[in-house]
């Protein structure tokens, strides 16, 4: 039971569109009208300045790691772990508060790294910047291959029992 309550309220907070309520707040124009249409930190980057990408992109990490630290507590482990992150975020790419259009789900995604394992979310960051700064094909394998094999492992260890947060 706790687990189903668990992939509802990751859902839910992977529903949140942290660029869009920002960019409401600060009277911004609405990342899905500008730019890319992507309500997420890279448009909000080019809308309206690293000041509110900065905010979106920690608020959107903060809905992955929130939604894996309260199915802790909730008491859900294992491989259920890795299947809430894949609810929040889902919420995030689909968004029900949004008529599912949302962002790609890479701040989120980030988020629940670091909340089932801080060495995991520490290299996900890193490459992710590098990525970033390089933007070409071959950083991108690379992050994509490093984080699938140390998200396996991270996955296994949980399937193992193991899984208490490495902070």
């Amino acid at each position: 039971m706790m687990e189903i309550i668990a992939i509802i309220i990751a859902y839910l907070l992977g529903s949140i569109s942290v660029a869009v309520i920002v960019c409401k707040v600060a009277d911004l124009p609405d990342p899905r009208t500008e730019g890319s249409g992507n309500p997420g930190a890279s448009n909000v980057l080019r809308v309206a300045g690293k000041h509110y990408a900065a905010i979106v992109l920690l608020g959107d990490a903060l809905k992955g790691f929130c939604a894996v630290v309260i199915a802790m507590i909730l008491g859900v482990h294992g491989w259920m772990l890795g299947l809430i992150s894949v609810v929040a975020v889902l919420g995030h790419m689909f968004p029900v508060f949004f008529k599912f259009k949302g962002g790609k789900g890479v701040a989120t995604a980030m988020g629940c790294y670091f909340a089932l394992s801080l060495p995991l979310g520490i290299v996900h960051f890193a490459l992710r910047v590098a990525c970033f700064a390089g933007n070409d094909d071959c950083s991108t394998f690379c992050h994509s291959t490093v984080s699938t094999a140390l998200f396996h492992r991270a996955c296994l260890r949980c399937a193992a029992g193991d899984m208490a947060p490495r902070w």
